[in-house]
């Protein structure tokens, strides 16, 4: 008999999500949550599938649930941020970018956080600058850049090419 941990339950999930096999990894972030409802992970990354399935109210339920469990981190928070940035709710958004500015005066928010932010807004030069600043503090989200399907919208702009290039992975297709 195997006996699964909320940890080993949303890693495995996170593994599918990159597989795009967005029905299962919810199935085992749903798990994980059934074996401890307070796994912040879990409720991010169900978030996460959420929003790729397009399904905005459970994604902005989840990114809230771990916003708030988390004590207002700004991963959660900027997660929040980004899907209230896909449903068009722009005044959600710049209160939640206000937040994160005002944490940022006191301590380290990531850069490349912000940038999904504004990338769900549409707004490039903003992301692609955040992004230079997440690629100046070498930054260890930057892994996922070409990956991240929440900045699919810049792929096609150069200089998401060119970063890619310059920190060394290859360029995928989302």
């Amino acid at each position: 008999m195997y006996v699964f941990f909320p940890s080993g339950l949303t890693w495995l999930g996170w593994r599918l999500s990159f597989l795009k096999r967005y029905d299962q990894a919810i199935d085992q972030y749903r798990r994980a949550l059934e074996l401890d409802s307070t796994f912040v992970p879990a409720h991010w990354q169900l978030g996460l599938a959420y929003e790729q399935k397009t399904m905005y109210v459970q994604a902005i339920a989840e990114f809230h649930t771990a916003m708030t469990l988390s004590g207002r981190s700004p991963l959660y928070t900027a997660s929040l941020a980004h899907a209230y940035a896909m449903v068009g709710d722009r005044s959600e958004v710049r209160k939640l970018l206000d937040e994160l500015n005002e944490v940022s005066k006191r301590r380290y928010v990531p850069s490349y956080q912000i940038a999904v932010v504004y990338a769900g807004l549409d707004e490039k030069d903003p992301a692609f600058k955040l992004l230079e600043n997440a690629y100046a503090e070498r930054s260890g989200s930057l892994i996922y850049l070409n990956r991240d399907p929440r900045l699919k919208n810049l792929h096609s702009d150069p200089r998401f090419a060119d970063l890619v290039r310059r920190i060394g992975l290859p360029l995928e297709s989302q």
